[in-house]
């Protein structure tokens, strides 16, 4: 709608600068949203009807989401433990991002983008409603995390990679039958 009304929550100074609009309406009525909120927590907010909102999200290979949160909360780490131990001992990072897409455990996503094919998708998006037009070349300037996974050497050994493969299978599987994501798409 990209009224007055919305919601839109800050994010890093940087990245700030990058937007057409500032934000507005994150903290409301002693209600914070906040990034990365889930649809359960903001219809537990009482606030915003979400039938009546147009929901868009992203989606990424489970594999490609559990090495960037490792990534991420390693990155000032100087002797991080091995990743594949990580994420057979952590196998939920695998699901990290799913109660995203989900309402009372159902999906309720308008449009889900796959970050694999971001351009394409936005591009998809904005043709089909225009008030989304200039998205893909707005969202191609933000650097959020930018480099973060360059400081780390991502290896996985045969016997390790037959585990996480084994745990890939078990628990994405609305993760391969709704995107097509195959464990062979991402390389060890």
């Amino acid at each position: 709608s990209n009224s007055d009304t919305d919601i839109i929550t800050p994010i890093s100074e940087a990245d700030e600068s990058l937007r057409d609009k500032k934000p507005q309406n994150y903290q409301n009525n002693g209600v914070k949203y906040y990034n990365h909120i889930t649809q359960d927590n903001v219809e537990a907010k009482k606030q915003i009807d979400l039938s009546s909102v147009f929901k868009i999200s992203v989606i990424r290979h489970p594999l490609d989401v559990a090495v960037s949160y490792y990534c991420w909360i390693f990155k000032k780490d100087d002797s991080p433990p091995d990743i594949a131990e990580w994420i057979i001992k952590n196998p939920s990072v695998l699901v990290l991002n799913r109660p995203f897409y989900f309402l009372n455990s159902v999906y309720n996503i308008d449009y889900m983008i796959r970050y694999e094919s971001l351009s394409d998708d936005l591009n998809t998006l904005s043709h089909e409603h225009p008030i989304f037009s200039g998205m893909d070349s707005r969202i191609r300037q933000i650097k959020a995390k930018s480099n973060i996974r360059n400081q780390f050497n991502i290896s996985i050994d045969a016997e390790n990679k037959q585990k996480i493969e084994k745990l890939f299978i078990e628990l994405c599987g609305w993760e391969i039958a709704n995107f097509g994501y195959d464990i062979k798409d991402i390389e060890s």
